[in-house]
């Protein structure tokens, strides 16, 4: 009687344990469960869409960069771009062995296409452009060996075009995958983005770009599309193209300006203005560059020579002395303090003496010309004469008047407005800028006569 009830308390006590574990168990099942699907419902989501489906940005055309008579200075073209899917290539080995791969097809600055591969960011649910702008020829031998690119697939695309080559180049600058010092800056963008680097293309970035869209196909497992007719296999999200940019430069007198310093065969910049609205009309800096090298990987010779040439240097809002573009304030200046007179008429010759010290002339001609006629032939040794009769106070205080030393304003970059000259031997920053010099120039010649 005794080992039977003893017999009954111990099963009761094997049950009830029995119970408990079991009670334990479904209850983590349970709060497992519950933290899936109601706090990680967002991550579960998307990586199940990303199993399942198969995700193409579309990207947005980039607004088209105008002249002032209309005339197109930049637009797109259809071109083929290589896309990674991240969440394909995860390690480092599988990573690896795609770009072992793909640089046998790529072969255009391979540095920059493993320095693109490696650098893939973990489980990004977008898939990330690697390279843009690839010949046809490249696009059918990745069709044909996809199935020994995991991760790796072609998408058609617009890029940049700029129909006038160099033309104007410093002014609408070019654009190129973002990197990584630029992600930093913009968290908005994403690695792979084609973003404005120099000039219109970068200062207007955001506005030229417009917004991307999507096409999202579901695949089965082997990562063939659904049929088309399933009411959801495709969503399809239409990309809204960048806003159109109209430039004041005249195309036709910027390639005219733009071929005149190329024949010189000599680093210079010029600066065509409106003097009634300030209009910049052409704006050109030698040596330039093709913006259109910039679509697809750039070999790194090219790179180097454009570096050497400083072709980049835009010589045009990059302190030139202001030159003869300053007589007009040194004669402003000697009018309004009447140390010459206006029908006054000054010997002109090869140079000028100061001392021992010869100040020499563009020309060597010699002769006597009055106010008017030495500054529309920019005579040097007329205006060493003039400015001799002032001091430097009372130049500088026109040519402050006048606005050198401030910034235009121009909407490009870099602009600058300081200049380092040497006085008794020492370094000495003075304030000048070409184009605001340039159209006071102009204001004051068109007063003068």
């Amino acid at each position: 009687m005794m080992t039977s009830i003893e017999d009954l308390k111990l099963k009761d006590y094997k049950t009830k344990i029995l119970i408990g574990i079991t009670l334990f168990l479904v209850t983590l099942l349970i709060l497992r469960l519950f933290y899936l699907q109601i706090f990680n419902y967002k991550s579960i989501t998307q990586r199940a869409q990303y199993s399942t489906s198969r995700i193409s940005i579309l990207v947005a055309p980039r607004g088209i960069i105008y002249d002032r008579n209309g005339k197109i200075l930049a637009t797109n073209k259809q071109s083929i771009s290589v896309i990674a899917y991240p969440t394909k290539l995860k390690t480092q080995k599988e990573k690896l062995a795609v770009y072992n791969k793909l640089t046998r097809i790529l072969k255009e600055n391979p540095l920059k296409l493993r320095r693109s591969i490696m650098k893939l960011p973990e489980n990004a649910p977008l898939p990330i452009r690697i390279q843009s702008n690839i010949s046809i020829q490249e696009a059918i031998q990745i069709i044909e060996k996809q199935h020994l690119l995991p991760g790796i697939s072609i998408q058609q695309e617009p890029v940049r075009y700029y129909p006038y080559g160099s033309l104007a180049a410093h002014v609408i600058g070019y654009i190129s995958q973002i990197n990584e010092h630029e992600l930093e800056k913009r968290p908005d963008r994403k690695l792979g983005d084609l973003v404005g680097k120099y000039g219109v293309e970068n200062i207007f970035d955001d506005l030229l770009r417009g917004k991307d869209g999507k096409t999202i196909v579901e695949v089965d497992r082997l990562g063939r599309p659904i049929d088309p007719d399933y009411e959801h296999a495709v969503i399809h999200i239409e990309p809204i193209p960048g806003k159109n940019i109209h430039l004041t430069l005249d195309a036709d007198l910027q390639k005219a300006t733009e071929e005149a310093l190329k024949s010189t065969g000599t680093s210079s910049a010029a600066v065509v203005v409106n003097p009634n609205t300030g209009e910049v009309l052409a704006i050109a800096s030698y040596p330039t560059f093709d913006p259109n090298i910039f679509t697809k990987p750039l070999p790194i010779n090219v790179w180097k020579n454009l570096l050497a040439q400083k072709a980049f240097l835009n010589r045009a809002i990059l302190g030139y002395v202001p030159g003869s573009i300053w007589k007009p304030v040194t004669l402003i200046t000697a009018l309004d303090a009447m140390v010459v007179k206006p029908g006054e008429k000054f010997h002109v010759s090869e140079g000028f003496y100061l001392g021992s010290t010869r100040f020499g002339d563009w020309t060597s001609k010699e002769g006597v010309l009055s106010l008017e006629e030495a500054l529309a032939w920019s005579r040097d040794t007329a205006f060493y004469q003039i400015g001799r009769r002032l001091t430097p106070e009372q130049i500088k205080k026109w040519g402050v008047r006048l606005g050198a030393g401030r910034k235009t304003g121009i909407e490009l970059l870099d602009e600058d407005k300081e200049l380092c000259l040497m006085k008794n031997g020492k370094k000495k920053t003075i304030k000048s800028h070409g184009i605001r010099e340039i159209l006071c120039t102009m204001q004051l010649v068109k007063a003068f006569y």
